[in-house]
């Protein structure tokens, strides 16, 4: 996740945040599940609940886009929860055939949230449009999804969103150079003091982030006093947890969560960055992005980033969700989701910006050797 001073916005066009992710794949609640009580505070939620939902063009905030994976040992559910970026409650929603969570076995199969894009077209929607606002190729988009006529889509239907070119931290050869990294610091850590595995931790990232052109970024530990993990980038820092960092041992699942949290928000740190690129392209005020002075000096001096680039235009689609047109429903999300509001939690994923870093992150579970 990533925090900073966004500023409040007038509701405006929300346009853009209602054709966001429709989830693939999805598991319903339960018939009789508590979180349908018919209580009217409970109905009254319920109604808030599908207001905003409607808003994100999601049908139910219960549907969840999953995979399956396979039970390692020691895994636990707390452990997977942690690991795949959910709630223990929510593992069990997706599991309904899982009769008791409590005691997983090796091999066992799992329901996890997973981030497959697949958008529903909306009225007046082109192939074109929603090639552009996800940053794709149309051509790209018509083969993956068998379109033999790209202005013959319907509203309503549901469009997989294919994958972008890697760039930066997405591309696998940083991934695996990292996890190389963080592995090694295991080898080391019980030599090391919390500052020292915090700095090599740090360090790790910093060499991805280099070589995709972002300024060094600076790794506190508890920054925010909670989260495992934040980007902050009105500091251009991400807080992690010192609980874990003071351990004097640390587990391959440990350090493989810790791995993927850190890379997840320097994706967000790397995106950050873009925003101002392609900003500063476009001739426009980049004060509003609550940058450093350092970092927005470090984009003026980046090579160019042409807005109309495939790149280009997915990051000015993060910009909009964050500072434009999306800025007062993602707002509400975020702030629905600080109150407890598990309800919103899918939404949140759907976020262009937390749907490309859960992604870009995941990468690193998905990269990491198995012994």
């Amino acid at each position: 996740m990533a925090i900073g001073s966004v500023p409040a916005f007038p509701r405006g066009d929300t346009a853009q945040l209602s054709r966001l992710v429709v989830p693939e794949g999805a598991v319903r609640t339960r018939a009789g599940d508590p979180a349908r009580d018919a209580s009217p505070e409970a109905r009254r939620a319920e109604i808030r609940t599908a207001q905003t939902l409607a808003r994100f063009g999601v049908a139910d905030a219960r549907q969840v886009p999953a995979t399956a994976v396979t039970v390692r040992h020691g895994d636990t559910l707390e452990a997977l929860a942690t690991r795949y970026g959910t709630t223990v409650d929510q593992l069990a929603r997706l599991n309904p055939d899982v009769h008791n969570l409590d005691d997983l076995r090796v091999g066992q199969t799992l329901n996890v949230p997973t981030n497959r894009q697949v958008v529903q077209v909306q009225p007046g929607d082109t192939l074109t449009a929603i090639a552009d606002r996800y940053g794709v190729d149309v051509a790209q988009l018509a083969a993956a999804n068998g379109i033999a006529d790209p202005d013959s889509i319907q509203a309503g239907q549901r469009i997989a969103i294919v994958p972008r070119t890697p760039v930066g931290l997405d591309r696998d050869a940083e991934v695996r150079g990292y996890i190389a990294d963080m592995q090694a610091i295991r080898a080391d850590w019980p030599n090391l003091t919390a500052a020292q595995r915090l700095e090599r931790v740090e360090a790790a990232l910093n060499e991805r982030l280099a070589a995709a052109g972002v300024p060094p970024i600076r790794l506190t530990a508890g920054a925010d006093g909670n989260a495992s993990g934040v980007y902050d980038f009105t500091t251009h820092s991400i807080g992690v947890d010192a609980d874990l960092l003071n351990q004097p041992r640390i587990t391959d699942d440990q350090l493989r969560g810790l791995a993927d949290t850190v890379y997840h928000e320097g994706r967000h740190a790397e995106q950050w960055f873009d925003m101002a690129r392609v900003r500063i392209a476009q001739g426009q005020d980049v004060g509003e992005l609550g940058l450093p002075d350092s970092v927005i000096a470090a984009a003026r001096d980046a090579p160019r980033l042409d807005p109309a680039s495939a790149h280009g235009r997915f990051v000015t689609a993060m910009y909009d969700s964050v500072y434009g047109a999306g800025g007062a429903d993602r707002n509400d999300v975020l702030g629905r989701l600080n109150d407890g509001d598990d309800d919103v939690y899918e939404l949140y994923r759907a976020l262009p910006e937390e749907a490309d870093a859960w992604r870009v992150g995941g990468k690193v579970e998905n990269l990491w050797p198995r012994s």
